[in-house]
């Protein structure tokens, strides 16, 4: 559905950077996980890490979901 969340905080996703840089400004570890649903639309990810890649963070971690074992196309 297009929806941005840091935390448990909605937001658009052009907030997303500021609110980031916000939050990095004092930090000596400037990691960000980045998890999606898998139902997200893929521009909106993009736009996502986008807006995360401007914040200056020294890594953008993206975390999935390991599949289930009987899901369809497993091994």
């Amino acid at each position: 559905d297009g929806r941005v969340f840091l935390g448990a905080n909605q937001m658009s996703s052009g907030d997303l950077g500021p609110k980031i840089t916000d939050m990095l400004q004092n930090k000596t570890n400037k990691e960000v996980f980045l998890r999606s649903d898998t139902r997200a639309n893929y521009g909106v990810v993009m736009d996502a890490i986008d807006n995360i890649r401007t914040t200056g963070v020294d890594t953008l971690g993206i975390l999935t979901d390991q599949p289930n074992a009987g899901a369809a196309g497993s091994m």
